[in-house]
């Protein structure tokens, strides 16, 4: 669900940006005043587990894969304030550091998936949960609506540039990630609560561990179709040719100095992992100690 260098023009893109700007500034704000903010360890670890799924792609449909976000896992692990801040971290270091996702596109990114999907996914989460719904159909239906959400904005953001048509195949594309981001969320979830509920913080730390190095292991067999979003921007020939950020140094999750592709990967995922928690953790500890 990365929209690419130069997708959309005009004043779309500085207004998500400044929209994705209030966003994070706001989780920032409420993180501080939190007196449930996650500790450092548990961020990190779950920002990097989110990280490490998202570079997962199933197929979904004929020549279609699709991927999970993590917004709503990262809002019902973290808390919405630190998962709204958790896919931030995500964003900005894909595409800086894999040219995932296109840095004049960063704004609508996270406009997208992080405050729509962590933020607002969050919400929808506690609305439903409050409403004495079981914890497995609120978070299930939240993933999904996140989701859909998520596919709404991107056909506002690309509408200016985009073909009759582009609502019905965006929504119904969507509508398959939606259920796959469902399903693994809700699973997720569930794990992680029961392993919360059994030894605390520490079965919980040992459950994201094993995420991230499945997630690692399993990486060379993730799908090479498109993803829905590239797929439907192809359909409707308004994918641009632009490069992403060229100046990432793992571009496509690879390392240029590493001929096998295999092992190209599997450094660059770790790379990309270890730096993610590195970061997750000293953002978390600045923000523990302004709290404090």
């Amino acid at each position: 669900m990365h929209l690419p260098s130069e997708a959309i023009s005009g004043p779309v893109c500085p207004v998500t940006a400044a929209v994705a700007a209030c966003g994070i500034s706001a989780a920032i704000y409420f993180a501080c005043k939190s007196k449930t903010f996650p500790s450092a360890q548990k961020f990190a670890l779950t920002t990097s587990a989110i990280f490490a799924l998202q570079m997962l792609n199933v197929a979904i449909g004929d020549g279609i894969s699709g991927h999970l976000i993590g917004g709503v896992l990262a809002a019902a692990v973290l808390g919405i304030p630190a998962g709204v801040l958790a896919l931030g971290i995500v964003l900005v270091l894909q595409t800086l550091l894999f040219a995932d996702g296109g840095l004049d596109m960063l704004g609508a990114n996270i406009l997208n998936m992080s405050i729509i999907g962590a933020g607002f996914g969050g919400f929808i989460r506690q609305y439903l949960i409050s409403k004495k719904l079981s914890e497995n159909a609120s978070t299930f239906a939240a993933a999904f609506v996140s989701v859909m959400a998520a596919a709404t904005a991107l056909c506002v953001e690309l509408s200016a540039g985009a073909k009759a048509g582009l609502w019905a195949t965006m929504l119904s594309t969507h509508a398959l990630v939606g259920l796959l981001e469902g399903a693994i969320t809700c699973a997720l979830v569930w794990g992680l609560s029961k392993a919360d509920n059994k030894s605390g913080a520490k079965s919980q730390t040992i459950v994201l561990g094993l995420i991230i190095l499945a997630s690692v292991a399993v990486a060379p067999l993730a799908c090479a179709y498109p993803d829905a979003l590239e797929w439907t921007m192809q359909k409707f020939s308004i994918l641009p040719n632009s490069p992403n950020f060229t100046g990432a140094i793992f571009s496509d999750y690879s390392v240029s100095a590493i001929s096998n592709g295999t092992l190209s990967l599997w450094v660059a995922a770790l790379s990309g992992i270890v730096l993610t928690g590195i970061f997750s953790y000293i953002l978390c500890k600045a923000i523990r100690a302004k709290a404090a």
